[in-house]
């Protein structure tokens, strides 16, 4: 398939250039991984992985804007690769490479893995390129895009302001100004909403100066924000030492995005809110509750204020959730049932983590029940 004699030269390529887009090959061959390895190197960043489980443990922990991989991997093909990166809503652009006999296979789970591009062995090293450089750019515009939503949010506050001040002072005729208006009209969607906490702000911002307290709190939104964008929501409004994010505003929005959110929080919350605790002088965690459904999405306010609200029972589910995680810290009986946590604790809506690693789904007892909904007898937990 390749040139060894290429391959084996893969250590020699120019490194002058500062690379900072990142690949990531999966071949179970290693003279594959060299060969397709060498053909990128001088223009990125690239790592290889021997196996599906590899390439995913890698990925937890730095993003790919390209994921090329062979179908035909023992364990795990190209393609469940593909569709396990798409159901945890990895934005990376992903290719598949594929011997003519497996090409019917893929080329019908193109659509569930979101394949952006599949190319036919032996592969050209133009060919090869091309397809690798055009992959970049589409992932170069989804990361544009996902802080677009929370830009149009605030475009659409700002808008419906001027466009209802402009409508007292003169009749609206335009069509155009009509037809946009008439777009922040309410609706109902549905969307899946997160809320986050972290314990023991409170205790400390009461007997600190305010400079450090604003800082303290700055680091902690700096640790969350990406997480939230990199999942395709956005931070709908900051509660204090808490935030609230909204999932589902976008094309192709995966429904457990929030609680994929919620787990790469979790995940990562160790070594931050481990330093900000000893900086502190006191045990700061992270208590996170998500729900969706659906929800009432409008203009509220007056002519002072008009902001986008975001009403319904999925918003008050997943506060009620995040505030749930406050009992494990002190009652005993809420401990042996939700178990205990060190630095962050995640309650989600069962159906969102279905599938998802590192989830238990919890029988909540009589005893111990969601605030404001007994009816929820089953909760997703998660916890470090």
């Amino acid at each position: 398939m390749f040139d060894l004699k290429k391959a084996s030269s893969i250590e020699s390529s120019s490194k002058a250039e500062a690379k900072t887009d990142y690949i990531l090959i999966v071949d179970d061959e290693e003279i594959n991984r060299l060969a397709l390895s060498e053909m990128l190197q001088r223009d990125y960043n690239v790592e290889t992985a021997k196996t599906g489980r590899e390439a995913l443990e890698k990925i937890r922990e730095q993003e790919f804007g390209v994921v090329v991989a062979d179908h035909r991997m023992p364990g795990m093909t190209g393609v469940e690769l593909f569709i396990e990166l798409e159901r945890q809503n990895t934005l990376s652009s992903k290719i598949v490479l594929t011997g003519f006999a497996d090409l019917n296979s893929v080329v019908s789970a193109v659509n569930d893995g979101k394949i952006y591009n599949y190319l036919k062995k032996p592969i050209k090293g133009d060919d090869f390129r091309l397809a690798v450089r055009q992959a970049m750019s589409h992932f170069k515009m989804k990361i544009s895009n996902r802080c677009l939503v929370s830009m149009v949010k605030r475009m659409m506050e700002e808008h419906a302001k001027l466009s209802k001040r402009l409508s007292q002072h003169e009749p609206i005729q335009s069509p155009e100004l009509t037809e946009t208006m008439a777009y922040y009209q309410p609706q109902k969607m549905n969307l899946s909403i997160l809320f986050a906490d972290i314990r023991g702000f409170t205790a400390f911002s009461s007997n600190t100066e305010a400079e450090r307290v604003i800082s303290v709190l700055q680091d902690v939104f700096q640790f969350m924000h990406p997480l939230v964008y990199d999942c395709g929501g956005f931070v709908d409004k900051h509660l204090g030492d808490g935030l609230m994010a909204v999932f589902g505003l976008g094309d192709n929005s995966n429904p457990a995005a929030a609680a994929i959110c919620m787990q790469r929080m979790v995940d990562s919350a160790e070594p931050v809110l481990s330093e900000l605790s000893q900086s502190v002088g006191g045990e700061l965690r992270l208590g996170i509750g998500c729900a969706s459904g659906e929800i009432v999405l409008g203009m509220v306010g007056s002519d002072l204020h008009n902001e986008l609200a975001i009403i319904g029972q999925p918003a008050n589910r997943a506060n009620r959730l995040q505030e749930m995680t406050k009992l494990p810290l002190v009652l005993p009986r809420a401990e042996e049932v939700l178990g205990s946590f060190h630095y962050a604790m995640g309650i989600a809506d069962p159906s969102l983590v279905e599938g998802l690693e590192d989830f238990r789904i919890v029988d909540l007892p009589d005893s111990l029940r969601v605030r404001d909904f007994h009816e929820l007898t089953q909760i997703g937990v998660i916890a470090c």
